[in-house]
């Protein structure tokens, strides 16, 4: 007589969850740094939307570095970008003039001492 097998075996059930999690913890460090990055990348999209909105502003009206409500309420931006890790953005003291981030930014200078280091969190 022939015997059906009608489900798996509980070793065929195991190995395949530890293959499954062995996949999961080898891909997940990866997809942390593709999130980080992408997380970046929209943050200097934004930054670029309003550089190029102040740029055209400061070309027509001769008024250098105009802030984000300045722009929204003379219709050069629909609505306020923000970073989407929380950071805010400023203007750079020196020129030319670039808009920075306080979360992703190169340079150390933070434009109020209200934020808060969150490395130190």
């Amino acid at each position: 007589m022939r015997w059906k097998q009608k489900g798996y075996t509980m070793v065929e059930v195991v190995s395949v969850m530890a293959v499954v999690g062995i996949l999961a913890t080898v891909s997940m460090p990866g997809y942390k740094s593709i999130k980080e990055e992408a997380m970046k990348i929209q943050c200097l999209a934004n930054r670029r939307i309003i550089e190029r909105s102040a740029a055209a502003f400061t070309a027509l009206t001769g008024q250098e570095k105009p802030d984000v409500e300045t722009l929204i309420n003379q219709g050069w931006l629909g609505e306020r970008p923000q970073c989407i890790c929380g950071g805010t953005y400023y203007w750079s003291q020196d020129r030319p003039y670039r808009l920075l981030c306080t979360f992703h930014s190169e340079k150390s200078v933070q434009p109020t001492d209200e934020i808060i280091d969150r490395d130190k969190l």
